[in-house]
């Protein structure tokens, strides 16, 4: 199967034309023969920086409220993994993942290790879905900065681990952004090499409101080789 890690644009926070941008991504997949596209965490809305006052519960939507916004892609034959901020039934918040194929939303995954100064709730699950000739899990952001949680999707039988990731939290001029950005590329490679498993990872990039992502968009195989970059980005397994 082949794929694709859209590398989206940094936008401003409540940007409500993400849709389009995977759209087109989308029709370029189909072209190149690309079967599933990963998008990056919180994509559609954007990820709200807390600290400076934004609140995630300005872009959530309710997995209902998200079909209706996803209607122009859901008939993509290019399946995708698309990242947004969750509104439950209960009122809780979540950063979520839609995988979407076959003309609708199959799944919603949320994030396990939202981390902790946030109004983002910890999910609780970590599935690995069966599509065409592959199994594979995801891992959103954060969750791929612990080991458990990899182990866990390849001990059920993942071959492919998808990683929507948003570093856009990173201060242009942080003194910390280096070593994240190291400390983030790394992972991704031992998780690659420690769960016998590929990695295709990817990321925002560019700069708004002082903030620049680092950008990591990647494919890693088992032996940590890194598939060369092509447009789109993308890894046959």
């Amino acid at each position: 199967m082949r794929v694709a890690a859209y590398q989206g644009p940094y936008l401003p926070f409540g940007f409500g034309q993400a849709v389009e941008l995977i759209q087109r991504q989308l029709q370029q997949c189909e072209g190149e023969g690309v079967e599933l596209l990963c998008c990056p965490e919180s994509f559609l809305g954007g990820l709200a920086y807390e600290s400076d006052g934004q609140s995630p519960a300005e872009v959530a939507v309710s997995v209902r409220e998200l079909a209706r916004l996803l209607a122009p892609v859901v008939s993509s034959p290019v399946a995708s993994v698309i990242g947004f901020t969750e509104r439950a039934e209960t009122g809780k918040l979540y950063s979520s993942v839609a995988f979407v194929a076959d003309g609708a939303i199959q799944l919603v995954q949320r994030k396990v290790y939202p981390g902790y100064r946030t109004a983002i709730s910890a999910g609780t699950e970590l599935p690995v879905i069966a599509f065409r000739d592959t199994v594979f899990g995801i891992l959103i952001c954060n969750d791929i900065w612990y080991a458990e949680p990899a182990r866990i999707l390849a001990n059920k039988g993942a071959e492919l681990i998808l990683v929507p990731t948003n570093s856009g939290h990173l201060r242009r001029d942080s003194t910390l952004k280096n070593r994240f950005r190291t400390r983030g590329e790394t992972l991704a490679v031992a998780r690659a090499v420690d769960n016998t498993v590929s990695i295709v990872q990817a990321d925002v990039a560019g700069s708004n409101r002082g903030a620049s992502p680092w950008g990591v968009a990647a494919s890693l195989t088992p032996t940590a080789r890194c598939s060369p970059p092509p447009t789109p980005r993308r890894s046959g397994s």
